[in-house]
């Protein structure tokens, strides 16, 4: 009775804290739904929602769908419906972290300060007024890591429900390909009581299913095993972001790399279809067909055309190339985003508008971000985890959870900066739950050695009389 009485308190406070932010007018920003690359022309997710999310490839799924039934909830207005959405998700991912501090025995006062304080900056509420899908994936994060806590690695409904966040997350962002979720399964049955593996198997696995299930169809439709057809491009871009032009030519002239090339990876479905293509005819599916989006204000491009997996193969194996040729331009890349990956999560254009009203309140958290000193303590207090974990100082019932936030922090800020050139950055919002939690366990961990310390050893003194 007594924690749902904290975690009500915890949540009250948060609502009355965005009741203060209202005060600064910020407007829940949505025009997305009309311009943005990952998402569908708004007239097929309104009137075809379930045939385009079935053809979608370029993006796993549920970004689409939520898009699609606020436009059919509020076709005039789908920000309404969804500014709802992202309060509870900002309130989700609240209380989350309150309760995964919970279990690892913090007080609740001190762990509703540090939800409440953690997820009510400034750049919280700008991410919270942008519908996109990072402040999505941190609320499924810190939800997946309160349940993945409280399950203890015990099969049962919470770690059931921390792997269907997890599932979620993987049918809202490319980012998680089903290779994480493979691991993370393994996890579960790892750290898993003897004679319990396979239920926890069947706990972790069922939930991630869905994940699976779409990159087999993936595979099917359109040639490739995972939730989104552009990893080639990105992977290119990685490359020629480097390389000089003119060396591309010259490998191109050479006839080591495909004139494919040469092109912008962002390029029409057009373009490629001159190129790769130029007998094949359209599919009759308006998802995989259109060439443009019929409604928006600018980048019309619709990036589900049936050409992107044929074009994304192509680069792919340019970037096989390129690597082999250049391997030092792979290096300047990684050093460039390696930098963009630490800037602030606000630093981006998508955001100014929003990031404006709140620009006086937002400056100070821009500098803790760019603290060599927070960044430092943040780094320290993973590392010492890190090598609790290795060394089997981690209690068990906290393995699971350990390894869940460790690998997270490490896949996200691996696949964000090898395979991400331009907006590094905002991929390390979503990491805000799993970085708190690490240095929250990490500092318990150095209170209660340095508590341990301070006990006296030896022979009991007795007592004055």
């Amino acid at each position: 009775m007594r924690r749902h009485r904290d975690s009500l308190l915890v949540a009250v406070t948060f609502l009355v804290g965005r009741l203060a932010w209202s005060r600064a007018g910020i407007p829940f920003r949505a025009d997305t739904i009309d311009y943005f690359a990952q998402l569908l022309d708004p007239p097929l997710l309104r009137d075809h929602l379930a045939q385009s999310l079935w053809y979608l490839h370029a993006q796993p799924p549920l970004f689409n769908a939520i898009a699609g039934l606020a436009l059919k909830v509020a076709p005039e207005d789908p920000g309404r419906p969804l500014s709802v959405l992202y309060l509870v998700a900002g309130l989700a991912t609240c209380l989350g972290l309150f309760l995964a501090l919970r279990s690892f025995r913090w007080p609740a006062w001190a762990a509703g300060v540090v939800a409440l304080a953690a997820t009510s900056t400034p750049t919280v509420v700008v991410y919270e007024h942008w519908f996109f899908y990072p402040h999505l994936a941190a609320a499924l994060l810190a939800v997946a890591a309160a349940l993945l806590a409280r399950s203890r690695g015990e099969p049962g409904a919470d770690l059931a429900g921390g792997f269907a966040a997890l599932g979620a997350l993987g049918l809202l962002r490319s980012l998680f390909h089903p290779l994480y979720f493979a691991a993370a399964v393994a996890a579960a049955v790892a750290f898993a009581p003897k004679g319990r593996r396979r239920r926890a198997f069947a706990c972790a696995a069922i939930p991630v299913a869905p994940v699976f299930l779409l990159a087999a169809k993936n595979l099917v439709l359109f040639g490739f095993f995972g939730t989104s057809s552009w990893g080639g491009n990105s992977a290119h871009r990685m490359l020629t972001e480097s390389v000089p032009p003119a060396e591309v030519e010259a490998l191109i002239a050479s006839g080591e790399l495909s004139p494919i090339s040469r092109e912008w990876e962002f390029s029409p479905p057009e373009k490629y279809v001159t190129l790769l293509a130029p007998t094949r005819g359209d599919t009759g599916i308006p998802a995989l067909d259109q060439t443009a989006k019929t409604r928006t204000r600018e980048n019309p491009v619709n990036y589900n055309h049936w050409i992107y997996p044929i074009a994304s193969a192509e680069y792919l194996k340019d970037t096989k190339t390129l690597l082999r040729a250049h391997p030092e331009a792979f290096a300047r890349s990684v050093r460039w985003t390696s930098r963009r990956f630490l800037d602030p999560v606000t630093d981006d254009s998508f955001v100014r508008p929003i990031r404006f009203r709140v620009r006086r309140s937002i400056a100070p958290f821009e500098a803790m971000q760019r603290s060599w000193a927070v960044r430092g303590l943040v780094l320290v207090a993973g590392a010492a985890l890190f090598v609790s974990f290795v060394r089997g100082r981690v209690a068990r019932e906290e393995r699971l959870v350990t390894a869940f936030l460790l690998g997270t922090i490490l896949w996200v800020s691996a696949t964000g900066i090898l395979l991400e050139y331009g907006e590094n950055n905002r991929f390390r919002y979503q990491l805000g739950p799993p970085l708190v939690l690490v240095v929250a366990l990490a500092g318990r961990d150095l209170v209660a050695a340095l508590r341990d310390r301070r006990r006296p050893s030896g022979r009991a003194v007795p007592p004055v009389e």
